[in-house]
């Protein structure tokens, strides 16, 4: 009666993932993300071993007083690991995705790509708009340009112009000029929850203050895959040793049903 009641009311089961239970014909789907830790860099761990030290009195150590001094640099390497991918440039501003099949590692990236239409119309109409506008607030503020950097700014609106002319020309003449488009979570590398047997933590001298270590993958006594600078890698890991078991299982399961009795 009470199911349905449900169905009646227009109830709709929720698509979840089941840490590593899945049939092959469904969809992949995220168990869990986690984000690096600035612990992934070799300065941020060296800084870690430094703030480590105890010598002092009360919160006055050395270690505190470093940390103090070193705020700057924590910071930027901070903004520095958020930093996409530009053109090839290796910053991983990404992240490390669980799914109910494989462990991901992703960034985003700034590259050149396909991107639609409408938008490459939309950005050279944007240029030429500018440099009209800004060329006719220097007429009417200035007049015709006389001095050397009222002719910089005329030139530099004129630029503005051609580079919004150039893609509408390339569009009509249908041969579209590349533009850089962002991606997200673009994938770097991956590995299937069978391809491991087991899952270490190797924390490096310094990660230990971040709270940080790096996840080791290992199929035997072979590294098949490792993720760096795991911020608290311990829960992570039990959540994939988890994925992986039910994953192994399932699949196992469904092997021995497709065999013929």
């Amino acid at each position: 009666m009470g199911l349905r009641r449900a169905a009646g009311s227009g109830f709709k089961p929720m698509k979840q993932a089941i840490a590593g239970v899945s049939p092959p014909h469904a969809d992949e789907v995220t168990v869990m993300q986690v984000f690096p830790s600035i612990a992934r860099y070799f300065s941020a761990q060296k800084l870690g071993q430094l703030y480590s030290i105890n010598v002092g009195i009360s919160v006055l150590t050395i270690g505190n007083l470093i940390a103090l001094a070193s705020i700057p640099h924590a910071l930027a390497l901070y903004f520095y690991r958020l930093l996409p991918s530009l053109f090839g440039f290796p910053w991983h501003g990404g992240s490390y995705r669980l799914t109910n099949r494989r462990i991901v590692e992703l960034c985003n990236e700034v590259n050149f790509g396909e991107v639609p239409k409408w938008m490459r119309i939309a950005a050279g109409a944007k240029f030429i708009v500018l440099g009209v506008v800004a060329f006719a607030i220097l007429l009417i503020g200035w007049g015709w340009p006389a001095s050397v950097v009222q002719w910089v700014i005329a030139g530099a609106c004129c630029v503005a112009v051609v580079a919004g002319i150039v893609p509408l020309l390339a569009e009509a003449l249908g041969e579209p000029i590349p533009m850089p488009c962002i991606r997200f979570d673009a994938e770097v590398k991956s590995i299937e929850l069978d391809r491991f047997d087991t899952i270490e933590v190797d924390v490096k001298p310094g990660q230990e203050w971040f709270a940080a270590g790096d996840l080791v993958f290992k199929r035997g006594d072979v590294e098949t895959f490792r993720l760096e600078g795991v911020s608290r890698p311990e829960a992570f890991r039990q959540t994939c040793v988890k994925s992986h078991m039910s994953y192994v299982g399932v699949k196992q399961a469904l092997d021995r049903a497709a065999v013929p009795a």
